[in-house]
């Protein structure tokens, strides 16, 4: 981002004070003008400022109050905001710390001191911006990388496991064969179909037929001058003595 692109809001209630910072920074930065908090509040909402210069001490609503909702709000939170004070006591520089603010300029205000800090201010924003851009054209690559890198796994394991299952005459093609038989499993009528109800029919009677000609051949007569006799397994069977 060149330094002419960013925009930089002054926020003061003091028309003084306003014109020395426009003179500051006109050559260098877009510059947008609140006078009050409500106002700067919505300024930053609606403008999305690179950076704020915030005055401390204004009527209505103070500079620590305007900051707090600054970064309370998630689409004006990661604005840097300066404060502008006249105030020396470290304890209330340490509040606009805790409240989010990232540096100060004092009053009176000196023209080299202001361009430094709203340029060092813009110039880490940008840093972080473009890291987090990076981040995240990073994470996708990885993604992407994973994801073919599963896959070749994947291939491997698959390759590996044919491979020694063709060594094996006894389940060479298995894995072929379960694939193919699910396939057709599909594509199998359900239960109840009228084609299934045939082949269950056949099969019964076939069953059937076999058993009573068993039994009958088991009701036969024995020649004259034979006997039963047990075989092994329990089966009975004919011989002549």
């Amino acid at each position: 981002m060149q330094n002419r692109e960013a925009l930089v809001l002054i926020v003061d209630d003091n028309a003084t004070n306003i014109d020395l910072l426009v003179n500051t920074l006109k050559e260098d930065y877009r510059l947008g003008i609140a006078k009050n908090g409500p106002k700067a509040l919505e300024y930053a909402a609606r403008h999305h400022p690179d950076l704020i210069l915030l005055d401390i001490m204004m009527p209505e609503m103070n500079g620590y109050e305007v900051c707090t909702r600054l970064k309370g709000d998630p689409a004006t939170m990661e604005i840097p905001v300066i404060f502008i004070t006249a105030l020396d006591e470290p304890g209330r520089k340490t509040h606009g710390f805790e409240v989010g603010g990232v540096d100060y300029v004092t009053k009176p205000f000196h023209a080299a001191e202001v361009k430094a800090r709203v340029r060092t201010h813009l110039t880490l924003q940008q840093m972080r911006k473009d890291l987090s851009n990076q981040n995240i054209v990073l994470e996708k690559k990885v993604n992407e990388k994973t994801a073919e890198l599963q896959a070749m796994l994947n291939a491997t394991v698959k390759s590996i496991a044919f491979a020694l299952e063709m060594r094996d005459p006894y389940t060479a093609g298995h894995q072929q064969r379960v694939e193919v038989g699910l396939r057709q499993a599909e594509h199998r009528p359900a239960a109840g179909h009228p084609a299934l109800d045939e082949v269950d029919e056949a099969g019964a009677g076939g069953a059937g037929d076999r058993s009573a000609r068993v039994s009958r051949s088991r009701c036969r007569p024995l020649p004259r001058g034979a006997r039963r006799v047990r075989a092994p397994g329990g089966v009975e069977a004919g011989r002549t003595l």
